[in-house]
């Protein structure tokens, strides 16, 4: 094959491969007539992609003659893994114990394979159910969730998920054989409720909770498995009475364990969830299932689900047997299950879903309080109750009398605390009860409209609560900034905010997360006067939560950090250090290294770093921040997303192009899937993409990921993404040569930044890059002038921008032919190139080559030697840098003796 021709295809197919999966033939099939012959070979390559890794690849697999002919057995290979051991068997298909077959790797894994059937409509829909669960799989990193390591196609065709293998026994099991007390059984249970918390705020639901679906590991942690398999059995139709979950390989949950909307095939929600885990702790503190059954047949057991009101837990026949698996005695047992657990278990199995716990979380945070004996919220407000429960926990220190004149006023507030957080949590749950998550996610017009009524009807409810609105606007403003709508979330956070200043002072850590979380919006508006106003935000929250001692060191902290970054985004570096510097030395003293705040603090001195030119500091600080955050799980998935996409760009700043180049399209490719096309997060990142492509010297590559990223971009609604995308654009323009469109480029990017001064100085040197090669140094010379005058207004001389602004001055004298003026200028240069780049960065060596170039001490050899010395510096590098030749023929011009204005390395940086 022509090797011009397999680079080309491959350059458009990995610019389609950034993109989402049904845009990418219309766009290389958009390029065919400029070149059909490297489109028909990037379409094969795509088709190829497609078959191997999408979910569409599982259901065009040939139907199985053999109805067991993907059954595993031992020594078998499977893609990269060897099966050594049958582990089970299911409606699902069949898990194997697998070693990696490269001997590098010595985890063990579980390998899961689909059952095979006869019938050709089975098979598709199965092997469509278990694509599904994997791309549910990838995006629930959890520490209680068995993790996905790899999936696909075997060479023969069969489909498999590598999973984490849990060496371990199912947590009923566990209790059972290990004489886990009550108490122990609970704080245990809370690991499974926090999985399930976590998916569900992914928008996921598992649909088929049951104890053999949580195992417990040899550290006694919990691990949820089987995530989505009862969701994917779902289609959104209705079945036949009778058939609503014998559909494929027999039910598609266990019915013990389903709620009576499964059974009736009625609409799903996350209170489906929270009904199964209500069964499961029924079973794990009883020992018993909820339901009596009139017979031991199906039908009785779906009419005591649908029908029977279990008894309370204490009021069960509790065996001795199980008792003493639970170290008590069966009096003792029913004794401490009488009262708070008869009233959770009573409320989390109530039939219909409107009456149970609106959210996993809500349920574990009544546990959390039946176990230090606070009052829980499934139960009345009596003031006897909460006398009951304060007395409970300070039976010691305090007098029954005393006791109950506080314990008076403490209920009050926290009954209006509680049925708060209630009412928000139910409120915002009730949004999506009646949606599809699967659908949600990825989509964010649907969920633009239902958190937009949401918003609204909170507004009308909450009218006259204050903090219960604010609670309400809080959740659907984090909604709002995972999904990456900016707007709406800046009118959410101003909302919320004005909420609470009608009650400012009542709970001053709820007033600082409203002003920072307000501040975040503002910073992300596309509004340039709501981008200013951000700073005022901080300082707000700093003001607050330095003047009043209730406010946690961790909100402090994570103000901190954000106001760090506010400076750092308009360069006022060394303010931007000292505030984190701050930040990061509060939290090491009072917070433990994993906690999101610490977590945050040190990933926004990171970025100080960089843009200080520290750039080894900044690359081993980011990498301790992800580190951290992927072991312990702090914080949201979004958070670790930008995370690695700071990593690319500190990558970049060290000029490891093509390293930057391949993180950040890599890190695209796998949050488009994994989060949906949010814009508001992936700008920068599609940005970095091309401006490493365009730096590490491929002019066409650049081109064909300019086509791929900045489509989006340049039609946005936010003019600061429109601006900054042109700007990436004119660059890549002037790199091929290609004037008229660079100068396209230029115009809109100067339009659309005019408000934005650091970017415009940016642009200037892009302009006079331009403009010499029009050959209108004059006006080159007046570009470059105004961008000084709008730095020294600013007082930011010491910059990056303000050092290639020296350089272009030089370039205009020098075509000018005023070489001592020139050098004058790349001397100013070079000193802030050493302060901002090492040594082998290429700007800081192109700026000494010009040095040398300048240099009136030289004489013709000693320019040779210094011009020899870069060179060598640069050719140590991996990148293909354009500045390699660039030097190469400023070597080759200088030796012939020709004009310093003739010098390549004068006409571009």
């Amino acid at each position: 094959m022509d090797a011009a021709l397999w680079s080309r295809a491959v350059a458009l197919y990995e610019a389609a491969l950034s993109m989402p999966p049904e845009a990418r033939l219309r766009w290389t099939r958009s390029k065919e007539a400029s070149d059909r012959g490297a489109v028909q070979l990037a379409e094969r390559l795509l088709a190829a992609h497609a078959h191997v890794e999408t979910a569409d690849a599982f259901r065009t697999l040939p139907k199985l003659a053999n109805p067991r002919a993907n059954a595993g057995h031992a020594g078998k290979q499977i893609a990269g893994f060897i099966l050594t051991e049958s582990l089970g068997r299911g409606g699902m298909g069949e898990v194997w114990r697998a070693r990696y077959a490269d001997a590098r790797i010595e985890r063990e894994v579980a390998i899961k394979l689909p059952a095979a059937f006869s019938s050709p409509q089975n098979e598709d829909a199965l092997r469509e159910r278990f694509a599904r669960e994997r791309r549910f799989l990838a995006k629930l990193e959890h520490p209680h969730i068995a993790r996905l390591y790899d999936a696909g196609l075997s060479g023969q065709g069969e489909a498999f998920l590598a999973l984490e293998l849990i060496e371990g026994e199912a947590i009923d099991a566990h209790c059972a054989n290990n004489g886990l007390s009550l108490r122990e059984r609970i704080e245990l249970f809370l690991q499974v409720i926090d999985a399930v918390d976590f998916a569900h705020r992914q928008l996921v639901l598992h649909r088929d909770l049951k104890p053999s679906n949580v195992m417990i590991d040899s550290r006694g942690q919990a691990k949820l498995l089987d995530f989505g398999v009862a969701k994917l059995m779902h289609t959104g139709e209705r079945s036949t009475p009778g058939d609503a979950l014998t559909e494929l390989a027999g039910a598609a949950v266990t019915l013990a364990y389903a709620a009576p909307e499964q059974i009736r095939d009625g609409e799903l929600s996350t209170a489906t969830d929270v009904y199964a885990l209500g069964v499961m702790l029924y079973r794990i503190v009883t020992g018993c299932s909820p339901y009596e059954p009139a017979s031991d047949t199906r039908y009785a057991l779906e009419q005591s689900v649908l029908h029977e009101i279990p008894k309370r837990p204490s009021e069960r026949l509790i065996s001795d047997d199980f008792a003493r698996s639970c170290s008590t005695s069966a009096t003792a047992l029913r004794h401490s299950l009488r009262g708070d657990l008869d009233l959770i278990l009573a409320k989390v199995l109530k039939k219909l879903p409107n009456e149970r716990y609106s959210a996993a979380a809500a349920l574990g945070e009544d546990l959390r309080r039946y176990l230090k004996q606070q009052p829980i919220t499934a139960r009345p407000d009596s003031l006897g109750y909460r006398v009951e429960r304060f007395v409970a926990r300070h039976r010691l220190s305090v007098a029954i009398l005393a006791a109950s004149v506080i314990a008076f006023q403490h209920a009050a507030e926290t009954a209006r605390q509680l049925s708060r957080a209630e009412a928000a949590q139910s409120f915002v749950a009730g949004l999506f009860a009646n949606a599809d998550p699967e659908q949600i996610r990825g989509k964010p017009l649907l969920a633009k409209d239902i958190l937009q009524k949401g918003v609204s009807d909170a507004k009308r409810l909450f009218a006259n609560d204050p903090e219960a609105l604010s609670k309400v606007l809080a959740q659907l403003g984090d909604i709002y900034f995972r999904i990456g709508l900016p707007e709406p979330l800046l009118e959410v956070q101003t909302a919320r905010v004005s909420a609470l200043r009608l009650v400012r002072g009542k709970d001053p850590n709820q007033w600082v997360d409203a002003l920072t979380a307000l501040g975040q919006a503002q910073s992300n508006a596309p509004s340039l006067s709501n981008r200013l106003q951000a700073i005022e935000s901080f300082n707000e929250a700093l003001s607050v939560g330095g003047t009043n001692a209730a406010v946690s060191v961790d909100r402090r902290v994570f103000a901190m950090a954000m106001t760090a970054d506010q400076h750092r985004i308009y360069q006022r570096l060394e303010k931007a250090e000292t505030v984190a510097v701050e930040a990061t030395t509060l939290a090491a003293k009072a917070l433990p290294s994993s906690h999101a705040s610490a977590i945050a603090a040190l990933q926004v001195r990171a970025m100080v770093a960089r843009d200080l030119g520290q750039i080894d500091d900044a690359r081993e600080l980011m990498q301790k921040v992800i580190a951290t955050d992927r072991a312990t799980q702090s914080r949201g998935e979004i958070d670790r997303f930008n995370e690695a996409r700071q990593l690319a760009s500190i990558e970049f700043e060290a000029a490891e192009y093509l390293n930057a180049r391949d993180s950040a399209r890599s890190l695209l490719t796998q949050a488009s899937q994994d989060l949906g096309e949010l814009n508001i997060h992936f700008a920068a990142l599609r940005r970095l993409v091309v401006s490493a492509a365009e730096r590490a010297g491929s002019a066409s590559e650049a081109r064909a990921e300019a086509a791929a990223m900045l489509a989006a971009e340049l039609t946005a609604d936010d003019p600061f993404r429109r601006g900054t995308a042109a700007f990436v654009a004119a660059r890549v323009w002037l790199s091929a040569d290609l004037l008229e469109k660079a100068h396209m480029s230029l115009s809109n990017a100067e339009r659309e930044l005019s408000a934005y001064p650091l970017w415009l100085n940016r642009l200037a040197a892009l302009q006079a890059e331009y403009w010499l090669r029009r050959n209108d140094p004059a006006r080159a010379l007046a570009v470059i002038d105004l961008a000084f005058e709008r730095a020294s207004a600013r007082n930011q001389n010491v910059s990056r921008e303000v050092a290639a602004l020296h350089e272009w001055r030089a370039r205009v004298l020098v075509a000018q032919r005023n070489a001592p003026a020139a050098s004058t200028h790349i001397a100013q240069a070079c000193v802030l190139r050493a302060k901002f780049h090492p040594t082998n960065h290429p700007q800081r060596i192109a700026c000494e080559a010009l040095s040398a170039l300048l240099d009136a001490d030289l004489d013709r050899p000693a320019q040779l030697r210094r011009i020899g010395e870069l060179r060598a510096t640069l050719n140590a590098r991996s990148d293909r840098l354009k500045l390699v030749q660039l030097i190469a023929q400023a070597q080759t011009q200088l030796a012939a003796g020709r004009s310093l204005q003739n010098l390549a390395l004068f006409s571009t940086e």
